[in-house]
């Protein structure tokens, strides 16, 4: 998945990898989101070293792994699509100034017959670091002027106005090296173990493209 300064072009890529992750990848079965949110203190780290989401990638699949196999009381295989979002919630960035700590939250659920859901889930997962309706440029001032949904009860306002050349700086920030994949599939849905699906008759029943198993 390539990445587009523009937010407009990086949109179009989205929404091309969210129907392809939805018809080609996604089993029917039900899914479950995990976000994990790494401390501000270590995130410089990753910052000056995009090797470290390798390793942790791999870590957060053996952590849900372990999780499902100690639920379910015996091994079993499961599928992750783990996507690395340096940005977060980029209006949160902007207008936060506390140090936030590790977290997890597992509230998003998603059906094994909401085909529309996990696409929107692909989608959400490969976004833009900011959206054209958050951003107003001001040529007059040289200003950006980005505007968040929430009202931040710091700064008591929901905008915050920067130098143009500040803007750019904090948006191309996000832009990954070249060949750094921020995008990975582990499980059943590794490349694979993907084409491994027609030697299994319970998974070619819930492959969403029966031609997997042809």
């Amino acid at each position: 998945m390539g990445f587009y300064l523009c937010p407009s072009c990086h949109q179009k890529r989205t929404l091309l990898f969210g129907e392809q992750l939805a018809q080609d990848v996604f089993l029917r079965l039900p899914h479950r989101q995990f976000v994990f949110a790494i401390p501000k203190c270590l995130r410089p780290y990753f910052m000056h070293n995009r090797t470290l989401f390798s390793a942790i990638s791999r870590l957060i699949f053996n952590l849900i792994q372990d999780y499902y196999n100690e639920v379910a009381g015996r091994e079993i295989t499961s599928g992750l699509v783990l996507s690395h979002q340096t940005f977060g919630d980029f209006a949160g960035n902007l207008l936060s100034w506390k140090n936030s700590g590790f977290s997890i939250d597992n509230s998003v659920r998603i059906s094994s017959s909401d085909k529309k859901a996990r696409e929107s889930l692909a989608q959400y997962i490969a976004r833009a670091p900011v959206s054209l309706e958050k951003i107003r440029y001001e040529p007059f001032h040289g200003k950006v002027l980005f505007k968040t949904p929430k009202y931040n009860d710091y700064f008591k306002e929901n905008f915050k106005s920067l130098d143009v050349l500040d803007f750019i700086a904090l948006v191309t920030a996000h832009i990954p090296p070249k060949h750094k994949q921020y995008i990975r599939r582990y499980g059943l849905y590794s490349s694979r173990s993907r084409g491994k699906w027609r030697e299994h008759e319970h998974l070619c029943r819930l492959a969403p493209d029966m031609q997997a198993c042809s």
